[in-house]
């Protein structure tokens, strides 16, 4: 079986570049300057068939994913798996809307009512992903303390610390869906944040 070359991660590739607020006319909303979003609800393991699919019709979307390098004697294999299995974000367009439900692979399309914290959540994953830091999916969220990165190659990300053994991690969460994902982090690189 032939191996599938990866699909991007975003589209457009310009979606969480700073100050990149340019999108085509039919992406835009009548209240923010920014498209809507919308969660995908896949059927299991095929987040990337139906972000192939909306990449192929040109919808845009984001499906946060976690890279696995593995080492085996003779060879290496590089692989990406979904952060929030069964999630995809597209842009909500009438198009994307009848693309995504086409495949038959939508369990449901779940309406995001606060548009500027799901941006806000998307871009500091985004960030972090771009990082190369390994990620950990961070399930069903317990309050905790609120800190800010203030050193490193993470500096001005927010989130709530947690701590998991002897490691202290940051969670950056996308609340909407109640999950998300942590990065270990040294306690001298955090301030709280009040």
């Amino acid at each position: 079986m032939p191996t599938l070359l990866p699909e991007p991660v975003v589209f457009p590739e310009a979606l969480f570049q700073d100050g990149s607020a340019e999108f085509p006319v039919d992406l835009a909303c009548s209240t923010s300057t920014l498209p809507p979003w919308m969660a995908l609800w896949t059927m299991p393991r095929t987040e990337k068939t139906v972000a192939r699919t909306l990449l192929d019709a040109e919808c845009g979307y984001f499906l946060p994913v976690s890279r696995r390098d593995r080492v085996y004697p003779k060879s290496r294999s590089i692989s990406t798996s979904p952060l929030f299995p069964g999630y995809l974000f597209a842009i909500d367009t009438p198009l994307a809307r009848e693309i995504a439900l086409g495949t038959g692979k939508i369990c449901s399309l779940l309406e995001v009512h606060a548009q500027e914290q799901l941006w806000s959540d998307l871009r500091q994953i985004y960030s972090l992903m771009q990082s190369g830091a390994p990620l950990t999916l961070e399930e069903q969220l317990q309050p905790g303390m609120q800190a800010e990165i203030i050193a490193g190659p993470l500096k001005g990300r927010s989130g709530r610390v947690l701590r998991r053994g002897r490691e202290l991690r940051l969670v950056i969460a996308v609340d909407f869906i109640r999950q998300g994902v942590s990065v270990e982090i040294q306690p001298t690189d955090l301030r709280a944040v009040v």
